[in-house]
């Protein structure tokens, strides 16, 4: 069973998505590629998930169970970008329904959602924190809270925690209990989490594993001292290295869990996850036992891009997911009847972004996938297809109201002049152009020459093609022309500019 999601990003000041200390940030462009990554990581964990038998239940006296099929796979249905102040819990509003929810944020935890909800925040960017976070979506709750009103509701995953534990070196033994006035609160230094002891330990002796024989000893926010070797204050081994007492549970919080080859869950946990998408989100489910795994066609606007203004801008398509063609069309909706001034026809492969640049020019000396007039109403829609299924994702927009027929397009971006033009044999040309904005580019040469034949050449800039605002100049050597056509491409936001240059 396939079930949409929502991914959501929140842009810093530098323009890079926030995210939790330690954990990688990205560009906008990045995000959105790292979106379908981060779903095909899920999915692929969830089917190695599939012949992973819960551990030690006969011991804690619970119902043995065999290995269990995790039913769900997921499918991204849109990509969000926000500020930076975006509260992580708005993705819970009606304009996100229909779709799980998840957004990369930079929270106190590895992960929060909403129990039996459609959203989630994710801290931890590791394939099982997703999965045990739409668990949580899907109704699971942990497991290391026991089976009664407060715990799990599950008979089969258990909770126990050795007799002999005594987690604060005082002498007393403790056990599990949990306040009944305040069930959301419970002792966490009562159970065997093996190594992601949160609650416990100082912020920066978090994910210790207890177990691991190298250590001599931990510090716990009240001084007292344990670990899993041998103590210099209790000289024993902590209890909770004993074999009986690891647990595989995806909804618990141990180490194991982050294995695709350990991670399990149980009947029950299966049964909670089918009811509640059966009983509260049938409208989130794609496709139900599918030949293949669907499709989904995703259009992406970057959070810089405004329409009202800008003369060129990409559409990205990048979270699209399991496509093997693509058809992009353009639509003029400015009257009753679409016109369509442009389609690609289907093309093999994944989709990847479209250019487009608004002008009235004829020949904009720049090269784009679509060339758009200004104050006009557009619809793009992408369509993509495999062997067993097809979608689309068509966005509405309005161009700029202003003239954008300056050099290169009216963008950031534009090549000032090109000198000398024709060149002989022995000079080397000049090429400048100017930028509004600090960008990445690239340049490719393209050397047709006299004969008709064509190399193309990357070439190589300063800074790896970081450029800050302002007028720069790109010099080409006799050496790199060739005789006759050459023409130098600039790529700069999916767009590409470019100059013809002669050699004599």
């Amino acid at each position: 069973m396939y079930i949409n999601v929502n991914v959501h990003w929140k842009i810093a000041s530098d323009g890079l998505t926030v995210a939790k200390s330690g954990q990688p940030r990205y560009t906008p462009e990045q995000a959105i590629v790292r979106s379908q990554q981060f779903m095909t990581e899920v999915n692929t964990f969830s089917a190695d998930m599939d012949d992973n038998t819960p551990w030690n239940q006969a011991f804690h006296g619970a119902p043995v169970t065999t290995a269990q099929c995790l039913p769900i796979r997921y499918l991204i249905r849109d990509v969000f970008f926000h500020d930076a102040n975006f509260p992580w819990t708005s993705i819970n509003a009606a304009a996100y329904e229909g779709a799980l929810n998840v957004i990369i944020d930079n929270i106190p935890a590895d992960g929060y959602a909403y129990v039996g909800g459609n959203a989630s925040a994710i801290g931890f960017q590791h394939p099982s924190n997703f999965i045990h976070e739409f668990g949580h979506n899907l109704t699971l709750r942990h497991t290391h809270r026991g089976e009664d009103t407060f715990g799990d509701f599950c008979a089969d995953t258990w909770w126990r925690c050795p007799e002999q534990w005594d987690a604060d070196n005082d002498g007393t033994r403790e056990y599990p209990t949990i306040d009944p006035s305040n069930p959301n609160e419970y002792p966490y230094s009562n159970r065997c989490w093996d190594d992601d002891n949160f609650g416990q330990l100082s912020s920066t002796q978090q994910q210790v594993d207890f177990c691991d024989n190298s250590l001599s000893g931990i510090m716990t926010t009240d001084n007292s001292i344990f670990g899993c070797s041998a103590q210099p204050v209790t000289n024993t081994v902590h209890p909770c290295c004993a074999q009986e007492y690891q647990s595989n549970y995806m909804m618990g919080y141990s180490g194991h869990a982050l294995a695709p080859s350990k991670a399990a869950i149980t009947p029950c946990q299966v049964e909670r996850i089918l009811t509640n998408i059966a009983d509260q989100k049938c409208d989130y489910v794609d496709d139900v036992n599918p030949l293949c795994p669907p499709t989904s066609a995703v259009v992406t606007i970057l959070p810089n891009v405004d329409f009202t203004d800008d003369c060129s801008f990409t559409f990205w398509f990048r979270a699209s997911m399991n496509e093997d063609e693509f058809k992009v069309v353009i639509e003029d909706v400015s009257t009753s009847t679409p016109v369509e001034i442009n389609n690609s026809g289907w093309i093999n492969g994944t989709a990847k972004k479209y250019f487009c640049l608004v002008t009235t020019t004829a020949s904009p000396g720049v090269i784009a996938d679509a060339y758009l007039l200004p104050n006009t109403d557009y619809r793009i829609t992408l369509e993509t297809k495999n062997s067993c299924d097809t979608d689309s994702y068509s966005y509405e927009f309005h161009t700029a109201n202003r003239n954008c027929n300056t050099s290169g397009g009216g963008s950031s971006f534009r090549i000032a002049s090109t000198h000398p033009n024709p060149a002989t044999g022995s000079e080397a040309v000049t090429v400048e152009f100017v930028l509004e904005e600090s960008k990445q580019i690239e340049a490719m040469l393209f050397k047709v020459g006299n004969g008709g034949g064509q190399q193309s050449v990357q070439i190589a800039l300063p800074e790896n093609g970081h450029y800050p605002i302002g007028t720069h100049q790109l010099q080409l050597l006799p050496q790199q022309l060739a005789y006759g056509f050459n023409y130098l491409i600039f790529t700069v936001d999916g767009g590409h500019y470019y100059t013809t240059i002669v050699k004599q």
